[in-house]
């Protein structure tokens, strides 16, 4: 390679700020700024827009309001098309085609046109869409028309339409967070490019990170108390129920027993789910001992304070990033067995695993570590080893940048 500088457009359409967001941030404050240039492109805006500026990075908002691509996968549609298969599944199946062409119309190539002009005038070298491709369909077609170098960051399990499947030939690279995710697009797709390639954290916020008597102050809690964390958006496939289940069997057993769920509903506006998980609350008696702290941006301050973290997702992970966050913190970890936590996890040395949605399982494993605290010691050590050695953010930054390398070699 040259040493001349690349310019890389990130285009980013997530509707709110998640996990695909902070892991894009994450690799371009760390990008080797000799070589490559970044731009960011959000569909919609989008609350990090200003901490990308602050790094002196161009930020592009392509619309202003929600579209009907954002919408594409709403309960409505689900449920017309539920309402169909009852029928007849050529029913369903024709009207998802009919409703995907309309899309593709309507959304998909206007602001494929609009991506490709963005390319085009800014002289874009690497197009990075960041996240699965059916919701970059319209960054890809662009980087294809452009003829510009092109990698999907694949974050999320994807179920390829008719559409998909012409389109993924036309990606030049994909990245997936998981070996889970490989997995499942090779199975629909295997003629496609691809590598894995891990996120990383900043592991200095998590090694000085000591504030555990402060923050349980905060709450109420004590420094004797037991405290198991709960982290994670309020959805049903995060399987929070399952772990209040699982604390209503050990309650009776672990002495100052006390359960953090830190989490907001997602979409902030619905809250069924949350108003859900309190009842149940109620009903299992674990008023005195569950507290739902909302949504706490302080990662490394609340591992500090926890003594287990438990993972509880009813549905495979496509990594587990709270997962390597609470290893970074040094504590023992209980996750299902299921996803991109089998990439992370090896049970019995740096973590315990259980079958999904089993909260017998769970709770057994709660127990185990609250009454063997030289386990949960030895867990939380060789934890914080695993994630030292494999998931740090300067390991995946070098990944990245060594696939646009290659990408951009062979143009």
């Amino acid at each position: 390679m040259t040493n001349r500088s690349y310019r890389v457009l990130y285009v980013e359409n997530a509707n709110s700020v998640g996990g695909s967001i902070i892991s894009v941030y994450r690799l371009v404050q760390q990008l080797n700024r000799q070589h490559y240039e970044p731009i960011i492109l959000f569909h919609r805006p989008n609350g990090y827009e200003p901490r990308f500026r602050a790094l002196g990075i161009e930020v592009i908002v392509l619309d202003g309001k929600e579209t009907p691509q954002a919408q594409a996968g709403s309960g409505h549609s689900r449920d017309i098309a539920a309402w169909l298969g009852h029928y007849s599944s050529t029913l369903a199946h024709t009207y998802r085609r009919l409703k995907s062409i309309y899309l593709l119309g309507s959304q998909t190539l206007p602001e494929s046109r609009r991506i490709y002009r963005i390319i085009k005038d800014r002289r874009i070298d690497l197009v990075h869409l960041n996240n699965r491709l059916s919701s970059n369909r319209s960054g890809a077609l662009a980087a294809r028309w452009a003829r510009t170098p092109c990698l999907c960051h694949v974050r999320d399990f994807d179920h390829l339409t008719w559409f998909d499947r012409w389109l993924v030939k036309r990606v030049d690279h994909f990245a997936f967070m998981s070996r889970a995710l490989e997995q499942s697009l090779k199975a629909a797709e295997p003629s496609l490019r691809g590598s894995v390639v891990y996120d990383g954290l900043e592991l200095d916020r998590f090694l000085t990170s000591q504030d555990k008597a402060n923050f349980r102050q905060e709450l109420g809690l004590s420094n004797d108390d037991f405290v198991v964390g709960n982290v994670g958006r309020l959805v049903p496939w995060k399987g929070q129920e399952v772990f209040l289940r699982a604390l209503a069997r050990v309650a009776p057993q672990i002495r100052n027993l006390k359960a953090l769920i830190v989490g907001d509903p997602d979409p902030p506006a619905e809250t069924a789910y949350l108003k859900h998980l309190q009842s149940l609350v109620q009903e299992l008696g674990l008023s005195d001992i569950v507290r739902f702290t909302g949504f706490y941006s302080d990662i490394p301050r609340l591992m500090a304070s926890l003594d287990v973290l438990v993972h509880s997702s009813s549905s495979p992970e496509p990594f587990g990033i709270v997962v390597i966050e609470g290893m970074a913190a040094g504590k023992p970890v209980i996750a299902t067995r299921a996803g991109g936590v089998l990439d992370i996890i090896e049970d019995g040395d740096n973590g315990l695993l259980v079958p999904v949605g089993d909260d017998q399982s769970m709770a057994e494993a709660i127990l185990t570590l609250a009454r063997c605290p030289d386990l949960a010691a030895r867990l939380g050590t060789n934890a914080r080893q695993r994630v030292t050695a494999c998931f740090t953010v300067t390991q995946y930054v070098q990944t990245v940048q060594t696939i646009y390398q290659s990408l951009l070699e062979e143009r």
